[in-house]
């Protein structure tokens, strides 16, 4: 443990429901919440400068729970601190037919007509959708399940496997009782 902190670090499939089992174990414990896509767009260029300022926010944090959500493992920096200090890994399943469904509805209701067929998010979201249908068969060069076991299997991580099946609730329950909350 980091000076006394639980650290735990939620991630899986964009769509699968990380970022929103993070957020409702952080309401519900009084944790602080991380999420990498902040870093990652907040400096998409430089690779080391986003993981130098997550972890220095990391370190800052007073909280007792610190909670991670997002994908980390293919930003080509060194996240090694961050490896030894994390307490639990959480990789959140889903079907790819419910999680494609649920991220397309949530992208629709973020940018409505802007990201259909005329729209001027059209192209970038048709994209991001490929890339998204590519993770349950993506490889290592990806966020992909292949490239989440692989370092997993690397750093030695018994990872908890939940399924946003299951609700929110029911989800955050499960780990508050692993994490002994």
């Amino acid at each position: 443990m980091y000076d006394n902190k639980k650290i735990i670090y939620i991630y899986g499939a964009s769509g699968a429901g990380s970022t929103t089992l993070g957020e409702n174990i952080s309401k519900k414990s009084n944790g602080d919440f991380y999420d990498t896509d902040i870093y990652f767009w907040k400096h998409y260029e430089n690779h080391q400068q986003r993981m130098d300022e997550m972890i220095c926010d990391i370190k800052k944090c007073k909280k007792d729970l610190i909670i991670i959500t997002g994908s980390f493992w293919n930003w080509k920096c060194d996240y090694k601190w961050l490896i030894d200090h994390i307490d639990y890994y959480i990789r959140v399943m889903l079907d790819p037919e419910i999680r494609m469904q649920r991220l397309e509805q949530r992208e629709k209701d973020r940018y409505g007509s802007r990201i259909e067929i005329g729209g001027d998010l059209y192209e970038i979201n048709k994209k991001r959708m490929e890339w998204a249908r590519e993770y349950d068969n993506g490889g290592l060069d990806m966020r992909s399940l292949k490239s989440n076991i692989y370092f997993e299997n690397m750093y030695k991580i018994n990872p908890i496997i939940v399924n946003s099946i299951n609700t929110v609730d029911e989800n955050t329950s499960s780990i508050i009782k692993i994490l002994g909350e």
